[in-house]
């Protein structure tokens, strides 16, 4: 990893509920953990909010808020509990640099590929390492790929690893 003008190696991992994700980890702590001065792990959660449950449930439906409240917690958690267990890899892999954990709520309120840029501007780190599962031309056509977006649009370097570079962890 290129070290910054003040000494500074930040390196940020994107990170996913995928295996891919979980295994980026493992790629992060083999290649790039023992040369950064700071780490950071982040990862943008999402949820689908109900405004109305289709059939005839109106107590149901009448407390579609608090059920949303329930699913963005459901949500919350299950990224915090990702962050922590990536953490806790890291940290018994022998590394001993400060890690930081974000977890930022992407859909429906934002585009997760925006919310994931913007955290990554405000980090600032040196370099950030993201997986790519290999959509093909097509899937990144019509869903977009979160990795071409942050190489595009991130002002540091971008480290996209490759699905079949993982699986061979």
């Amino acid at each position: 990893m290129e070290e910054s003008k003040d000494g500074d190696n930040h390196l940020l991992i994107t990170l996913d509920e995928s295996e891919y994700g979980k295994k980026l980890v493992d790629y992060c702590i083999k290649f790039l953990c023992s040369s950064a001065t700071k780490i950071t792990l982040l990862h943008a959660y999402q949820y689908v909010p109900v405004s109305t449950i289709p059939g005839h449930i109106p107590h149901v439906v009448h407390n579609s808020d608090s059920l949303n409240k329930k699913l963005r917690a459901h949500a919350q958690m299950r990224a915090t509990s990702l962050l922590e267990y990536s953490k806790e890899k890291i940290i018994k892999s022998g590394i001993t640099v400060p890690i930081f954990t974000e977890a930022v709520i992407g859909e429906p309120h934002h585009s997760t590929k925006q919310v994931l840029l913007d955290s990554i501007e405000k980090a600032n780190p040196t370099l950030v390492a993201c997986g790519s599962r290999g959509m093909g031309y097509m899937g990144r056509m019509f869903l977009g790929s979160v990795s071409d977006f942050l190489v595009h649009n991130t002002k540091c370097t971008v480290l996209v690893v490759k699905s079949n570079d993982l699986e061979e962890l």
